[in-house]
């Protein structure tokens, strides 16, 4: 059973929500030129949201989440969707989450969409507890992890240029995963991390938004959200993931937050990783998307 935290399934999605909306905030500040042929769009939808950027950045940064909590979704809804983001040449990504109601999937499903995948959103409850608990349970860490405050120029270049070389292996293009380090460093609600090996080196980096809860919830709450988690080669299986998780929960402790959140794969080192820092699984949500599965 999923852990009782004091925040609901859908105050957790909403935070979701303003992490994507904070993302194409932050694309908006990188591209102040009039440049774009189309704009970068936020666009309400069903309760949740559907986020439009650059062609180029694909599914990662052009997706729709929070779509149907608590509100019915329709054909019309979902031709919205597709109008939106033919514009660019590319059809919805929708992460839907398990508690959307039933009309969401059921319209995606007679549309044509199909689900790629899943991802989990795991959390941690601060409240209770000492200090410590759940963190390092038989792993040891070879790197040095530290919050970069108030970095430097070269600080953030570091970061940048650490963050793409973590990615690198997974096929996504380098002007993507620099977008997505480059959002990190300019978006005012996120700390910066980084692990440093032998002779400073960064190995390691990730970073901590800290996001509001939303209505319904009590006055100032607010949530941290652990995301860009990236180690470089030659580094993996030593503990620098398990590093970064540590340290962003130690400084969420003294923000004086309760709740801290990461989204990932509901299989694979990541998911193991915030598990054995004392996340859990507290629910899922589906990937969909259309024409030929790929």
């Amino acid at each position: 059973m999923p852990p009782t935290l004091p925040l609901t399934i859908s105050q957790l999605e909403r935070t979701e929500i303003a992490h994507i909306n904070r993302q194409a905030q932050a694309i908006q500040i990188l591209h102040l030129t009039p440049t774009l042929t189309t704009p970068i769009i936020i666009q309400p939808i069903c309760n949740g949201t559907a986020v439009r950027t650059l062609r180029a950045y694909t599914g990662k940064l052009n997706r729709v989440v929070g779509l149907g909590m608590a509100h019915a979704v329709t054909h019309i809804d979902l031709e919205t969707l597709e109008a939106l983001y033919g514009e660019i040449g590319l059809t919805p990504d929708v992460h839907l989450c398990e508690a959307a109601d039933g009309s969401a999937e059921r319209v995606l499903g007679e549309r044509g969409y199909w689900c790629w995948g899943e991802l989990g959103v795991y959390v941690r409850y601060l409240g209770s507890g000492i200090e410590g608990e759940g963190e390092g349970k038989g792993m040891d860490v070879v790197a040095e992890v530290e919050e970069l405050k108030d970095p430097s120029e070269q600080e953030k270049e570091e970061f940048i240029e650490a963050s793409i070389a973590g990615f690198a292996e997974q096929g996504r293009s380098r002007d993507l995963l620099g977008v997505l380090a480059r959002i990190a460093v300019v978006r005012e609600d996120t700390r910066l991390f980084v692990a440093r090996g032998e002779g400073g080196v960064v190995v390691g980096t990730a970073a901590l938004g800290v996001l509001d809860a939303g209505e319904g919830v009590e006055e100032g709450e607010s949530v941290g959200h652990l995301y860009l988690d990236s180690t470089v080669p030659g580094y993996r299986g030593k503990g620098v993931h398990v590093g970064l998780i540590r340290e962003r929960v130690r400084c969420a402790r003294k923000m004086g937050l309760r709740v801290v959140s990461l989204s990932t794969g509901v299989e694979g080192g990541s998911k193991r990783n915030a598990e054995r820092e004392g996340f859990e699984l507290v629910y899922r949500k589906k990937g969909f998307v259309k024409g030929q599965r790929g």
